[in-house]
């Protein structure tokens, strides 16, 4: 697998159901990524840093406490 992984332009995984706000986790990494491609790095601690973002941070860590994280 570690082979298949390395030598991959695009992969994609299941990460179970929609639960614990997975969607708005999801969103919120685009968003981040977004910012990140256009912003410095000061105007990005303030966009994490925004009280609303709590509960997009509380589903990002959602998404990487689902089983599909611990497989290795």
């Amino acid at each position: 697998m570690t082979n298949i992984y390395a030598r991959a332009k695009y992969v994609a995984v299941w990460l179970g159901g929609e639960a614990d706000d997975s969607a708005l986790g999801i969103r919120f990494l685009h968003a981040l990524t977004d910012a990140a491609d256009s912003q410095t790095t000061a105007l990005l601690r303030s966009f994490l840093s925004q009280a609303q973002r709590k509960r997009d941070l509380e589903a990002v860590a959602s998404l990487f406490e689902r089983d599909y994280w611990s497989r290795l």
